[in-house]
C-alpha cells in the first residue's frame, strides 16, 4: 500500500492521542516546527498530542477530510488518515495521521509561498523495515534562473541528458526555435510521438505534438502547440534519483501567465532540506 503517496496528498496535521510527558516551548515559525517534528521521527522518538499542542500552540488550524480504506490494514482494520493543517502567514505545515497496522504515525510536510513561488519539504516514512527514510524537496518557480540556480544546488541532478534539458530549457526562455529533430540528435535515441487537443474546452482550437525519448535510466518529454510549432513543456525524468524537472511556457497560450518552472527530488537528509530552503528564501 503507497501510504506515503496518500500522506502527501491528503496534506495535514494531527493532535496525536497519547499522554507522555514532554518539555516544549512553542517554536517561533512553523519551518521550526516541521524540523523538530521530522527530527523525532528520523530519530524514532515518541511524538504525544501533548508534544504537538504545545509546540503548535496559538497556530491557527483546520481539521481536512478523513481518508480511509476498508479493510487495509494487515489485521482487516481500517487504514485512517485525518490529517489537520496549520497556516502563519505565508508558510503551513501539514502533518498527516494514520493508524498503519495498528501503529500511530505522522507524515509531515511543509509549504512555503513567496514572491518567488512556492516551496514544499516532506519526509516519506519507508513501508518496509531497514529501508531508508526519504526527504521530498519541491521547488515551483515562475523564474528560469531561479528554477537553474536550484539544479545547481542538488547533489543528486546528475543525470546523462541534464545539459540537455539545459540547453532546450534556455531555447525554451529565449528564441524557442529548437527542432525535434535536434533534441533527438542531442539525446542519441529515437523518440516516440502523440498527437491530442490542448483543451478539448477551450475556442483556441490548439493542438500538442508530444514527443517522448525513454532509456531505462532517463524519461525526456517534449510538448510542442502545434499551430505555433513552439515548445510548450519540457519535462526530465532521471530515475535512479527519482527526480522530475520542468519547464512550461505558459505564455504561449496566454500571453497574461506566467512561465512555471518545477523540481521533484529526494535529498540526502533534514541538513539538505534546511540548506535548500535557505538558500531560496535569504
Amino acid at each position: 500500500m503507497k501510504r506515503t503517496i496518500l500522506g502527501l496528498l491528503s496534506l495535514g496535521c494531527i493532535l496525536l492521542m497519547g499522554c507522555t510527558q514532554q518539555k516544549v516551548d512553542k517554536v517561533e515559525s512553523l519551518r521550526d516546527a516541521y524540523f523538530q517534528i521530522a527530527e523525532k521521527i528520523v530519530n524514532k522518538e515518541e511524538i504525544s498530542s501533548k508534544y504537538i499542542k504545545k509546540l503548535l500552540n496559538g497556530y491557527n488550524y483546520k481539521k481536512d477530510e478523513e481518508f480511509k480504506i476498508e479493510g487495509q490494514n494487515i489485521d482487516g482494520s481500517d487504514y485512517i488518515q485525518q490529517p489537520y493543517t496549520f497556516t502563519n502567514g505565508n508558510e503551513s505545515l501539514n502533518i498527516t495521521y494514520s493508524n498503519f497496522n495498528n501503529e500511530e504515525q505522522i507524515h509531515p510536510l511543509y509549504s512555503l509561498k513567496d514572491e518567488k513561488g512556492e516551496t514544499n519539504l516532506a519526509i516519506l516514512i519507508p513501508d518496509i523495515e531497514n529501508t531508508k527514510m526519504r526527504y521530498m524537496y519541491i521547488a515551483n518557480r515562475d523564474n528560469l534562473k531561479d528554477h537553474k540556480d536550484l539544479l545547481e544546488k542538488l547533489d543528486n541532478n546528475e543525470g546523462k541528458w541534464r545539459d540537455v534539458y539545459i540547453k532546450v530549457i534556455d531555447n525554451v526562455c529565449s528564441t524557442n526555435d529548437m527542432d525535434i529533430e535536434d533534441i533527438k540528435n542531442l539525446l542519441g535515441v529515437e523518440y516516440s510521438v502523440s498527437e491530442y487537443p490542448y483543451d478539448e474546452k477551450s475556442s483556441l482550437g490548439l493542438n500538442v505534438v508530444q514527443y517522448i525519448f525513454e532509456t531505462d535510466d532517463e524519461m525526456f518529454m517534449v510538448q510542442y502547440i502545434k499551430e505555433k510549432d513552439k515548445i510548450f513543456n519540457v519535462f526530465y525524468n532521471d530515475k535512479n534519483t527519482n527526480t522530475i524537472n520542468t519547464v512550461v511556457d505558459n505564455k504561449l497560450i496566454d500571453e497574461k501567465m506566467n512561465l512555471h518552472t518545477g523540481i521533484i527530488t529526494y535529498v540526502e537528509d533534514l541538513d539538505k532540506q534546511r540548506e535548500l530552503l535557505d538558500y531560496d528564501t535569504y
